[in-house]
């Protein structure tokens, strides 16, 4: 079986698609942001970008961007 979380796609698109494919494979899926490695079951969304985050990168973007980030499938926490 290949390893869903080895070499992490640079491109915005493809790391989302990366993404997908662990989903998909009910694994969790890992951080769209290039230098982490969380993986989580409860992944933020990214009104800028296709990506996934962790709630640590997610809270670190509503930093400095208010509201960018929230929750998959909920409103701003």
């Amino acid at each position: 079986m290949t390893d869903l979380y080895a070499n992490k796609p640079r491109d915005y698109h493809e790391r989302r698609r990366w993404q997908d494919a662990q989903r998909a494979a009910g694994l969790p899926v890992e951080c769209g942001r290039e230098a982490c490695h969380v993986r989580t079951s409860a992944p933020w969304t990214n009104k800028g970008t296709p990506l996934l985050y962790c709630q640590r990168c997610a809270l670190t973007i509503n930093q400095y961007n208010p509201g960018l980030c929230a929750p998959e499938g909920g409103g701003a926490r």
